[in-house]
């Protein structure tokens, strides 16, 4: 009976995503101009959801994961990565600073600089767009190149759009495929207007090293993915919690947790790492963050075990599967976890923890 449960909530947690991606591709379609903001946001959650679920029903139910195909898996794998830029163990810091500013921030400097007709004018070019959910910053440019999981050739190709389209249609195919369809229901960028979102161009090492007049690139880099893990932030307090849905609160509930969970260790790494000259006032950052993050939800090892199980969908050998229930919101998996006496308490909790992590990234 065991086993059984166990492959119930197993699945039904894949069923949930697939039916959450489901609705944001439905709103997607009623509100193009506004939610493709937000698929800069969203995309690496999907990804990761498209590459984890494959996964699992390979290894569980490989006659429905053969019916499965992606065209794109290189770039939704390399977006899922940007949940968890520096905890990837076979690379190192510097090595992944030099990635972002080869792969992300030069092809986008070299393509938006140097046009200007007259040199004299080249000075006022910018190189990165940001973007803005009324006051709070989702997104950039950079940091959405990262998020679609594009290369610099990638990036430099005609085809990018066409590119982009053709995964975007992947990961749509895929999780239609794992979702039933029902009746029309509203998903966050449907709450998102035109007057809510608005964007800034500024020059990319001015805006990542502010202060420093002569920065090195690894300065600027480490900048860049400062800001890109604020946006995540910014992204999941603002416009992802807009969805106020019942059947949407377990996802809304998991991306806002890996995506803490992951830049929590992201800063863990960068300021133990002593080989990358970080500025005065990055450093104090990274050691600023890391004071303020609460160990019984991400240092713990319950921790450990709930982020694994959130992006991997298989329950953990050592948990009690007897005192789960399918019918519960997350199935007690938070409460197993982590120790707290309901899931509302997590999400009061994981909220004031992204307030508090992005007033430090906005002093």
């Amino acid at each position: 009976m065991s086993e059984e449960l166990r492959r119930q909530i197993e699945v039904s947690a894949i069923s949930q995503d697939a039916q959450f991606a489901r609705r944001f591709a439905e709103g997607f379609k009623r509100n193009p101009d506004t939610a493709v903001i937000a698929i800069f946001g969203l995309f690496p959650s999907l990804a990761l959801m498209v590459y984890e679920s494959q996964r699992y029903l390979a290894k569980h139910f490989p006659d429905v994961a053969d019916q499965l195909h992606l065209q794109h898996a290189d770039l939704i794998a390399r977006s899922r990565h940007s949940l968890k830029f520096f905890d990837q163990p076979k690379k190192t810091v510097s090595e992944l600073l030099d990635y972002f500013d080869r792969e992300i921030r030069q092809p986008q400097t070299e393509e938006f600089t140097g046009n200007a007709r007259f040199a004299w004018a080249r000075r006022f070019e910018t190189d990165l767009g940001l973007y803005f959910f009324r006051k709070t910053l989702v997104t950039n440019t950079h940091a959405a190149a990262l998020a679609l999981g594009l290369s610099s050739g990638e990036f430099r190709s005609e085809d990018r759009s066409s590119l982009l389209y053709g995964a975007g249609l992947d990961i749509g195919h895929y999780f239609g495929a794992l979702s039933l369809p029902g009746e029309v229901q509203t998903t966050f960028v449907d709450f998102v207007s035109k007057t809510d979102l608005h964007s800034k161009d500024v020059k990319s090492w001015r805006y990542y090293v502010e202060g420093d007049r002569s920065p090195d690139q690894a300065a600027i880099a480490h900048g860049g993915l400062l800001k890109s893990f604020e946006a995540a932030l910014g992204f999941v307090q603002t416009m992802l919690s807009l969805d106020m849905l019942e059947e949407s609160r377990p996802t809304v509930f998991k991306i806002k947790y890996i995506t803490v969970y992951q830049i929590v260790s992201s800063l863990r790494v960068l300021e133990e790492d002593e080989s990358v000259s970080l500025s005065e006032k990055q450093r104090a950052l990274c050691s600023g963050l890391q004071s303020k993050v609460d160990p019984g939800l991400f240092s713990s090892k319950g921790s450990r075990l709930l982020r694994n199980t959130l992006v991997h969908y298989e329950l953990m050998n050592n948990i009690d599967v007897g005192s789960l229930d399918v019918t519960r919101p997350l199935y007690g998996l938070v409460e197993s976890y982590l120790g707290l006496p309901t899931l509302q308490v997590a999400e009061q909790l994981l909220d004031a923890e992204i307030n508090e992590l992005l007033e430090l990234f906005r002093r």
